[in-house]
């Protein structure tokens, strides 16, 4: 596998536990392929407990990293067109407050270096840092990326992650 070190990379996390999830995640990324006018690195996918809540089904995890990609998206409408897709795979947003199962979840764990603080958007993941079951797939494809906060790569953020939840590689 080839490993991404670009600073420029966009990295995407990919999440589901309702339905086909693996169907859906592969569909996901192909939708995330068109929306970025580009190709994506894609890590394995990962098998990994619920994170902060209690549900029957366990997640299938899979980080994508965007390096050459020819979007025009700002990182609002890039936000814009992550909840429009994950509408697209039945996504329902409810009010609750707190985690709950989804058929997809797409977060933004990174934009190339920057740093963005807004009402709508939190760029890097303000928690990626205490979730082993982002880490763990990142690492998968891009582990000397530099976080533009802590100045660590995504492999000693992982090594550092008090995280003790059991993230596994999905076995073909």
């Amino acid at each position: 596998m080839q490993y991404i070190h670009k600073s420029e990379a966009i990295i995407l996390l990919t999440g589901s536990n309702q339905g086909d999830s693996k169907q859906i995640l592969e569909a996901a990324k192909g939708r995330l392929d068109e929306r970025l006018n580009g190709k994506s690195a894609a890590s394995s996918l990962f098998i990994s407990p619920p994170w902060g809540f209690e549900a029957d089904n366990e997640f299938l995890n899979q980080a994508l990293v965007y390096q050459n990609h020819r979007s025009k998206l700002s990182p609002l409408d890039l936000m814009v067109s992550i909840l429009d897709i994950e509408t697209e795979f039945g996504r329902q947003r409810t009010e609750s407050i707190g985690y709950e199962s989804r058929t997809l979840d797409i977060d933004i764990i990174a934009i190339g270096n920057r740093e963005i603080m807004h009402p709508k958007l939190t760029v890097p993941h303000p928690r990626l840092q205490v979730r082993r079951f982002v880490l763990a797939p990142i690492c998968d494809v891009a582990p000397h990326l530099v976080h533009p906060s802590t100045g660590l790569t995504y492999a000693e953020l992982l090594s550092q992650c008090p995280d003790e939840s059991v993230v596994q590689k999905m076995l073909n």
